[in-house]
C-alpha cells in the first residue's frame, strides 16, 4: 500500500530510498503526530524506549564476519601487543608533562605577543620626554674636569721634561 501512494513524480531512486525507511519508524512518527495527546508518547523517555526497542530488534546477529581460525594460526606476529604499542627507546624523543607543555605554549604565546607589540610600536616617536636640542653644561663638573687635565699635563711635562706652559 505504502508503494501505491508514492508521488508519481518522484524518480526510481526516490522511491527506492522511501521504501528502505523501516516502516516501525514510519508508524513511530504517525504516533508523534497523532492530532489527540493520549494517542501520542505520554514523555520522551517513553518515545526513547520505543526507538531504542525497535532499533535494536532490527540488528541481526548472523550477519556478523566469521573468524577463520587458519589465519589467526598462521600469522600470530601480526596481532599488535598493546604493551609495545609505543616504544620507549627512542632517544631522539622529548617526553614532557601536560602543566609544563601548557606552560611552555604559554610562554611561547606570550612572547610572541610581546614582539608583535614591541615591532608595533617601533615607528612611534617617543612623547613622553622632550627633545633637548642643546645639552646643558654643568659647571662644576666642567671645572673640575679642566682642573684635571690640568694636572695631567703638568705631571707628562715633569716626566718628559719639555716644557708646557701651565
Amino acid at each position: 500500500m505504502r508503494k501505491k501512494n508514492l508521488p508519481g513524480s518522484w524518480s526510481k531512486t526516490q522511491k527506492e530510498q522511501e521504501m528502505n525507511v523501516p516502516q516501525w519508524l514510519l508508524n513511530l512518527t504517525y504516533k508523534c503526530l497523532e492530532k489527540l495527546p493520549e494517542n501520542r508518547y505520554a514523555n520522551g523517555m517513553e518515545l526513547h524506549d520505543a526507538i531504542i526497542q525497535h532499533s535494536i530488534a532490527n540488528i541481526k546477529l548472523d550477519d556478523s564476519p566469521k573468524i577463520d581460525e587458519t589465519i589467526i594460526q598462521q600469522e600470530p606476529e601480526t596481532v599488535a601487543d598493546p604493551a609495545n604499542a609505543y616504544p620507549t627507546d627512542q632517544s631522539d624523543m622529548i617526553r614532557l608533562s601536560k602543566p609544563v607543555f601548557t606552560l611552555l605554549m604559554l610562554a611561547l604565546v606570550g612572547f610572541m605577543g610581546y614582539t608583535a607589540y614591541s615591532l608595533l610600536n617601533i615607528n612611534k616617536p617617543d612623547t613622553q620626554k622632550p627633545a633637548v636640542s642643546s645639552p646643558l653644561i654643568d659647571s662644576a663638573a666642567y671645572t673640575d674636569s679642566i682642573a684635571k687635565v690640568q694636572r695631567l699635563t703638568r705631571f707628562i711635562a715633569k716626566k718628559t721634561g719639555s716644557l708646557i706652559p701651565s
